[in-house]
């Protein structure tokens, strides 16, 4: 896979799995039709966090889910919450399919 290096404006670094061309010919990363966003955070040998963004957007779906489970956590034992955090866990890895 190519990754493609962005800059913000305010100083964060990114490599993103697609680009815009630039006027003099770079490829430069882009967000918006990425699904692999990789943030460069210091130095690149050590850390770099990567942002899947399907599955982004999968959790913020499924985010009333899982605080529903956790305002209910009083209610429920230890087992339940993890019965019911897997049962999300396997509805995001379809949608992932």
């Amino acid at each position: 896979m190519q990754l493609y290096y962005h800059k913000t404006d305010g100083g964060a670094e990114y490599l993103t799995d697609s680009y815009v061309l630039c006027p003099n010919g770079h490829k430069e990363g882009s967000f918006g039709n990425s699904k692999y966003i990789v943030r460069v955070d210091g130095d690149i040998t050590k850390d770099a966090e990567l942002m899947i963004k399907e599955l982004i957007e999968l959790v913020n779906r499924y985010s009333n889910d899982i605080l529903d489970i956790i305002d209910d956590a009083n209610e429920f034992t230890r087992s339940d919450l993890q019965g019911a955090v897997s049962v999300i866990v396997r509805k995001i890895i379809n949608e992932l399919k």
